[in-house]
């Protein structure tokens, strides 16, 4: 069976169809051979998402789970971007550790994906952490924004949003859960 970002947005439901179509427009959206970084393996949807976007796209994903659960670690996002048919090693890399310490040279990136942990402490760390690496234009995107406050364990995803980036970076859009913005 092959995978695409579709596919295993059906199935699995992290993130939705309208949610994969928003990163692959953003995606198409940045310049020449753009860096993507993507912080949180989950399923392997968003990396795939990145991944056939565009071929020109090189795309690194960090996540503090190397094997754990199939569906949410460094192993189980490979596994799907192999099924899925495409060429993608020369353009994909993987980074085991913490996403706010993992080293990183002085180069600057395209896009952020934050997508992994979920309280205050870790949205805003990815955040802080990765901001000063984006690229003048960059965009930044989040994941789990707006979620219900009854939602507990998403709540900090949207207090650390609005702490960090809402009304001192420029807003690009919102699509489910899903919110960007752009670095001037």
């Amino acid at each position: 069976m092959t995978s695409t970002a579709y596919g295993l947005s059906d199935w699995l439901t992290y993130i939705t169809r309208a949610e994969v179509d928003f990163l692959k427009k953003l995606a198409c959206g940045l310049p020449d051979n753009p860096v993507v970084i993507n912080i949180g393996a989950g399923c392997g949807t968003s990396g795939l998402a990145f991944i056939e976007s565009r071929k020109d796209l090189y795309l690194v994903t960090i996540d503090i789970q190397k094997e754990s659960h199939p569906y949410g670690c460094l192993a189980g996002e490979e596994d799907e971007l192999n099924k899925s048919g495409l060429s993608f090693k020369d353009r994909y890399r993987q980074i085991h550790g913490d996403s706010k310490k993992v080293p990183w040279d002085d180069s600057l990136v395209d896009m952020v994906f934050v997508d992994d942990g979920h309280s205050y402490e870790d949205c805003t760390g990815d955040i802080l952490a990765w901001l000063p690496r984006l690229k003048k234009g960059g965009i930044i995107a989040i994941d789990d924004y707006n979620k219900p406050l009854w939602d507990k364990p998403w709540v900090g995803v949207t207090l650390a949003v609005n702490d960090i980036l809402l009304g001192k970076y420029e807003l690009i859009g919102t699509v489910g859960k899903v919110i960007a913005f752009r670095n001037a």
